[in-house]
């Protein structure tokens, strides 16, 4: 009987202190999701630290032919699509979206 109050005990110690325990801190701030057509079909991210990352759509559809060129569009906007669900599901929510000269910009809150 006494072992099982002290296991009792213990693991209402543990479970209090728990709560108390600091938790790790997860990115928040603004972040970019930019769908960038111009130079070359490409997927920015520039996360809350000022990082980036370039994401190239499929360099084989890069050309001035129309078909090639409505399908490097339509897997860049498929990819952005993906992205801004996945950062989504992070907790991650769209506050602005501008479209400028083609490019589409994002601007997610955390």
């Amino acid at each position: 009987m006494k072992r099982a109050i002290i296991a009792v005990a213990l693991t209402l110690i543990v479970a209090g202190s728990w709560a108390f325990h600091p938790k790790i801190a997860e990115p928040s701030g603004y972040m970019y999701v930019i769908g960038h057509i111009y130079t070359n079909y490409s997927l920015i991210i520039i996360n809350p630290d000022g990082e980036s990352a370039t994401q190239v759509i499929d360099e084989s559809l890069h050309s001035n032919s129309p078909d090639k060129v409505s399908k490097a569009t339509l897997q860049l906007r498929q990819a952005e699509i993906r992205k801004i669900n996945e950062l989504k599901l992070a907790g991650w929510k769209v506050v602005n979206m501008a479209v400028d000269r083609g490019d589409i910009v994002y601007l997610l809150e955390k």
